[in-house]
């Protein structure tokens, strides 16, 4: 999550999440409700919440939309593979809209700039070993 991403962002009272004194920002991301937790130390992301209430926003996808969806999961785009992948989305939509609760993350051993191995990609076109 981008920090930038917020907004009527506010700047909370100072909270202490295992031990590191954070700042805390408040503010909106797509309607919900985020609050950050940042480490006055290494001003890393400590700690974030997401609150879920009312309906989610979800987006209106084309049948152009739904086939690249399908084809990227190695799926033939025919008619009714687009008409059952919709009517799984309006499902979604339909559980999403009665969702309430939060969930949170905490960001704990944080390594800055650890290089990765080369066994973490996977291995595509146009890249080589």
């Amino acid at each position: 999550m981008r920090v930038k991403a917020l907004s009527d962002t506010i700047l909370a009272d100072d909270e202490v999440v295992e031990g590191d004194p954070c700042y805390v920002a408040k503010g909106h991301v797509a309607g919900q409700g985020v609050t950050l937790w940042i480490s006055k130390q290494t001003k890393l992301l400590r700690q974030q919440r997401y609150d879920f209430s009312g309906p989610l926003p979800t987006p209106d996808l084309t049948d152009d939309d739904v086939k690249r969806a399908l084809e990227s999961m190695n799926r033939e785009a025919t008619a009714d593979a687009i008409k059952a992948m919709r009517g799984r989305l309006e499902a979604a939509r339909a559980t999403m809209r009665l969702m309430t609760g939060y969930a949170v993350e905490v960001h704990r051993q944080i390594k800055v700039d650890e290089p990765l191995p080369v066994s973490e990609f996977r291995i595509g076109a146009g890249f080589k070993e």
